[in-house]
C-alpha cells in the first residue's frame, strides 16, 4: 500500500511540474497524455479537455470567485476571467483550495450548480 502512494504522489508530482513547465511555455499540456495534465486557465473563454489520467484545472484567486455547474458532460466555471468549459477534469486548482470534482460529478447526474464540492485530499 505505502509503494502504491508513493507511485501516486510521484505521478501527482509529475502532473504539477508539468503544469509548471506549461506555464513557462517549456512543454505542451499534451506531453504525457497517459498521466494526465495541468491546464492553467487564462483570460477569455476557454475549453479544457483533460483525457486519461488525472487532469487538473488551475484558476487564479479564491474558489468563491467562481461559480461552477453543470451543462451535460461538461462542468461551465464562470469567473473574474471569463467562462471555461471543462471535460475529462479530475481536480479544481484555486489560490484557497483543491476541489474534487471527480467525486462530486460521481454523485450528481443532474444539470445544474455545483455546491458542496469535496476539497482534495491526499490519504496515506
Amino acid at each position: 500500500m505505502h509503494r502504491e502512494m508513493q507511485k501516486s504522489l510521484l505521478r501527482l508530482a509529475g502532473v504539477v511540474l508539468a503544469g509548471i513547465c506549461i506555464a513557462l511555455g517549456a512543454a505542451s499540456a499534451r506531453d504525457d497524455a497517459r498521466e494526465g495534465h495541468v491546464m492553467i486557465s487564462g483570460p477569455g473563454n476557454n475549453r479544457m479537455n483533460g483525457g486519461p489520467g488525472f487532469d487538473m484545472a488551475v484558476f487564479s484567486g479564491s474558489r468563491w470567485s467562481y461559480v461552477i455547474f453543470r451543462i451535460e458532460d461538461q462542468v461551465v466555471i464562470v469567473g473574474p476571467d471569463g467562462e471555461d468549459r471543462l471535460t475529462n477534469i479530475e481536480a479544481l486548482h484555486f489560490d484557497d483550495v483543491t476541489l474534487n470534482l471527480a467525486a462530486s460529478l460521481s454523485r450528481r447526474m443532474s444539470n445544474g450548480l455545483l455546491e458542496n464540492i469535496p476539497e482534495w485530499h491526499v490519504t496515506r
